[in-house]
């Protein structure tokens, strides 16, 4: 998603929550409560859901990145870099993402089939590139 949607998303979220809590106030205050109302669901309600259902899908990962060429390019990096075996706590470090973020990313790629995860003793996760990993 784009940084003009966010903060677009973000806007609206603000304005109508202001044009919400002005609309409350007419609407308790006794003057003309017919048009309050009106105000209160079109120009604070409705704008208020919109921008949260915006900033919302916003902090989702977007797919452009966890299919990128880039993104994959990072990995491979990665994978090559430390013999086909490497944690999460790793792969976040290497390729400058959030845990999160980094997550995704590597569940894409266990569900492509191109990574497969061990669990070791201690209970840590390994992520295997078995291609990289079967060569050292």
């Amino acid at each position: 998603m784009s940084r003009t949607t966010r903060i677009v998303g973000k806007i609206l979220f603000v304005w109508g929550s202001i044009a919400s809590f002005s609309g409350v106030i007419s609407l308790f205050s006794g003057s003309n409560p017919g048009n309050s109302f009106g105000m209160l669901i079109f120009a604070g309600i409705i704008p208020l859901l919109i921008g949260r259902s915006i900033m919302k899908k916003s902090k989702k990962t977007p797919l452009e990145i966890r299919d990128s060429p880039m993104m994959e390019r990072r990995v491979l990096l990665l994978a090559s870099n430390s013999k086909g075996r490497f944690t999460l706590t790793e792969a976040t470090l290497q390729m400058n993402l959030s845990i999160e973020m980094t997550r995704k990313v590597l569940e894409s790629f266990i569900t492509k089939g191109l990574i497969e995860v061990e669990v070791d003793d201690n209970g840590v996760q390994h992520y295997i590139y078995r291609d990289i990993y079967l060569k050292q």
